[in-house]
């Protein structure tokens, strides 16, 4: 039984939250959490203000044992101002994941948006630029600062966020994007993977997975740079550990099946854990989902279905794929919980529609982990 808006005012009038109990049936688990123990960790992502809603946090205590913030741990959230960090919206985030159970993904250290420009800043330099030093020293103390506040707590960090353009050429040094390599030079995610590693090992935290985190991973020539950058890694001894492939993808075959299972396959062969790490699933036609929300697409326009039975199918699909790869798979992240949430407003995504009841394609993703929880038992 789920929390909907029909029944808020049955909980306001005294049920807590946690309290609702849901009837099992006898065989198989009724939620997602639960039917996809053994197989990967089911994870979503939650701003701030979803811990005093009463709907979405039962949903996320219910469904999920994995949450990362969308924004509240990124560069310019933590640190806007040089040496003085603010986690006190991080740690909403945590303190709920402790109490019900919950890891936690760190999202991110590196990424070229969201990045206060002080970073980059040095007044007392002649053209005004801070020099690669002083960008690296203050790359690791922002690193030690998160590292150290949320000890023991945080289960995997994105050490570097979307550096690769779709055809695998790392950003352009001064382009969009680019401020990072402009200031440290061309091994900066190297340097990036680097301190993040040494941090850890300062302060005992050599579990915590490391992770290079992009859009569009499935692209044949994102996923040759990537291999190969994790590849140029583990030769030189730098430690990365996973990576995330962020699902931003369309309610068609957009990308198919076979295209997603060769980028699957490329990226174990690293070693390193896969992550999908953002995942919703566009059925709005004429949009396509990219590294920086719906942009206009004609070549998408009728192709999409927005129908609830063509996404019930494409998030089975998707889970099938999943679940047959779970040895690979450390996690799956949904990138929101209901449509009214979502980034991608319109394109009805996610596995919740606007008023936080579960969609059709909330029992696909139940079946397919069901199965596959069966077939591990066997």
């Amino acid at each position: 039984m789920f929390i909907s808006m029909k029944s808020v005012s049955a909980i306001v009038a005294g049920i807590c939250l946690g309290a609702v109990a849901f009837q099992a049936q006898a065989q198989e688990p009724t939620r997602l959490r639960d039917a996809a123990e053994g197989l990967f960790l089911i994870g979503n992502a939650a701003p701030t203000r979803a811990f005093s809603d009463l709907i979405a946090s039962d949903i996320l205590a219910q469904d999920f044992n994995r949450l990362t913030c969308e924004n509240e741990m990124k560069f310019d959230a933590t640190e806007p101002q040089e040496g003085q960090f603010n986690f006190r919206a991080g740690d909403t985030l945590v303190e709920f994941a402790q109490k019900y159970g919950m890891k936690v993904h760190g999202h991110t250290f590196m990424w070229h948006s969201q990045t206060p420009q002080w970073v980059f800043q040095d007044s007392s330099a002649p053209n005004g630029r801070a020099s690669r030093e002083l960008v690296l020293k203050r790359l690791e103390n922002h690193i030690r600062g998160l590292m150290t506040h949320w000890k023991g707590k945080i289960d995997s960090w994105d050490v570097c966020n979307e550096c690769f353009e779709d055809d695998g050429r790392v950003r352009a040094a001064g382009g969009f994007g680019g401020n990072w390599r402009a200031a440290i030079g061309d091994d900066y995610m190297e340097q990036a993977f680097k301190i993040a590693d040494k941090v850890a090992k300062e302060l005992g935290e050599e579990k915590v997975l490391l992770v290079y985190n992009d859009f569009n991973m499935y692209k044949p020539g994102k996923v040759q740079a990537v291999v190969k950058m994790v590849n140029d890694f583990k030769a030189k001894g730098i430690r990365i550990d996973a990576i995330g492939m962020q699902a931003h993808w369309q309610s068609n075959d957009d990308p198919s099946i076979e295209t997603i299972e060769a980028a699957f396959k490329a990226y174990a062969g690293t070693g390193c854990k896969i992550i999908i790490s953002e995942m919703d699933v566009n059925t709005r036609n004429g949009f396509r989902n990219s590294g920086r929300g719906l942009e206009r697409d004609d070549s998408v326009q009728g192709n999409a279905d927005s129908s609830a039975e063509a996404l019930a199918k494409r998030y089975a699909d998707l889970f099938d794929l999943f679940v047959k790869y779970q040895k690979d798979i450390y996690a799956v992240t949904l990138w929101g919980i209901g449509d009214g949430w979502s980034w991608l407003r319109g394109g009805q995504p996610l596995l919740f529609d606007n008023n936080l009841d579960p969609k059709p394609c909330y029992y696909s993703v139940l079946k397919s982990l069901q199965k596959g929880q069966k077939e591990l038992k066997k």
